[in-house]
């Protein structure tokens, strides 16, 4: 006889279960990160098509497209300590002494039928170049861009010699 028979009671182990928590914790972090770090820039390499549709013709509207425009460039280098020297690059190598004769050689090289410009070769909406040194003041830089919005340019962008 045992004494004092102690009744054992079964004691049931709790249901195993997976702790989700951590789990989720990092696929926050992960979507938080991925988030952050996107980038949404268009690809630099991607380039839009304007094809011409077919008329029936056999290639017949490929004769209205025109062809690229190589862009009039304006050339901006030092000249002493505050001076600039100015030429134009398509206009068969000529310079400028100042910016308004610079604007008066531009207004000269335009076609505008609109504003009787009537014996140049460039359109107001071809494109033209600003190009500069480094050591060129930005007071020319500003000037140059004044005397070409003055000609009645749209269609300009800078870019700096090597």
């Amino acid at each position: 006889m045992e004494p004092l028979a102690r009744k054992r009671r079964r004691i049931t182990p709790p249901p195993m279960s997976l702790n989700l928590t951590p789990l989720i914790d990092v696929i926050f972090q992960l979507l938080i990160f991925m988030a952050i770090t996107a980038n949404f820039a268009v690809d630099e390499g991607v380039l839009s098509a304007r094809l011409p549709r077919e008329t029936g013709g056999g290639g017949a509207g490929a004769e209205s497209i025109a062809l690229p425009v190589s862009p009039l460039t304006i050339t901006l280098s030092p000249a002493g300590d505050t001076g600039c020297r100015i030429s134009i690059d398509g206009a068969a190598g000529s310079a400028a002494a100042s910016f308004a004769e610079l604007h008066d050689q531009l207004a000269a090289l335009q076609y505008d039928p609109g504003r009787g410009r009537t014996a140049g070769l460039h359109k107001p909406d071809d494109p033209l170049l600003i190009v500069t040194e480094r050591q060129v003041r930005w007071q020319h830089v500003v000037d140059a861009v004044n005397a070409v919005v003055r000609a009645g340019y749209t269609n300009f962008a800078f870019a700096e010699l090597p």
